[in-house]
């Protein structure tokens, strides 16, 4: 994916990987099957209990087959994921569940985030990603991206405001590492390797804030969209063609109302 300066200019690359989406259910602490696991990472079972109440319970495979893959570094695929990410309502556990099953778990499992209370159950589930560290990552990076707005709806941000907002970065961009890519053209080129789709949340705000322009709200799906351009009122192809097509529908009900009370 490229990423462009102010003028439209590619100013570096960041390269994904494919992302496989599977099915997931939420194991937690009354999941009726937690015997079999306790036992076979040997914890107790009432410590695991403990445990999946603090994470909230974590996302496991409901299903051996890949539903589909996405690519890390396709714009629209990128598109599509942020928006969803920071419009999901995280005090919902079905929304946030219905999110992970169309894009696969974020790739953060939030072991710091839970310390002791959470060692049992990341010994029980290595790498599995639980709801609690899901949610903290999907409601810091919505909040991230509402104080960005308001950082550049400011005449004169001050520096300290902006640096306030970009150390709140650096904890979500520490697997984000320096790469090269190779122009046919132009030979080796600067790149940020992206490994996990929590990794594109803070990379694309980090390329929201140093590009110029405002953020705006679509007013179809309500996503966060940059643009430079005052008039746009929606943030892609796909939402301006479904609010075209629903003034069309409306226009149509209405002017039909019309004619049933004159008739």
């Amino acid at each position: 994916m490229i990423l462009k300066d102010e003028e439209g200019y590619p100013t570096g690359t960041w390269e994904g990987r494919p992302w496989k989406v599977v099915e997931h259910g939420l194991l937690t602490a009354e999941s009726p099957d937690l015997l079999p696991h306790a036992e076979k990472a040997g914890v107790a079972l009432n410590n695991l209990r403990a445990g999946l109440r603090v994470v909230r319970g974590v996302f496991m495979p409901s299903s051996s087959t890949t539903d589909r893959i996405w690519d890390l570094a396709n714009e629209d695929d990128v598109g599509a994921f942020v928006r969803d990410a920071l419009r999901v309502s995280v005090k919902n556990p079905s929304k946030v569940i219905d999110f992970v099953n169309r894009w696969g778990v974020l790739g953060t499992s939030g072991e710091a985030l839970f310390g002791q209370a959470a060692l049992d159950v990341i010994k029980t589930f290595p790498g599995a990603n639980s709801m609690a560290a899901t949610c903290e990552a999907l409601s810091k990076a919505q909040a991230a991206a509402q104080q960005l707005d308001a950082l550049k709806r400011r005449r004169a941000p001050s520096e300290a405001a902006w640096r306030e907002w970009a150390a709140g970065l650096e904890e979500w961009l520490f697997s984000v590492r320096p790469s090269i890519r190779w122009d046919p053209v132009k030979g080796p080129k600067p790149a940020w390797t992206v490994e996990r789709p929590v990794d594109l949340l803070w990379i694309t705000l980090w390329d929201w804030a140093t590009r110029g322009g405002r953020l705006r709200r679509c007013e179809h799906c309500d996503g966060w969209f940059p643009t430079r351009d005052p008039r746009k009122r929606y943030c892609a192809t796909v939402c301006t063609n479904r609010a075209s097509a629903a003034a069309f529908y409306d226009r149509q009900r209405r002017a039909k109302q019309r004619r049933g009370a004159t008739a």
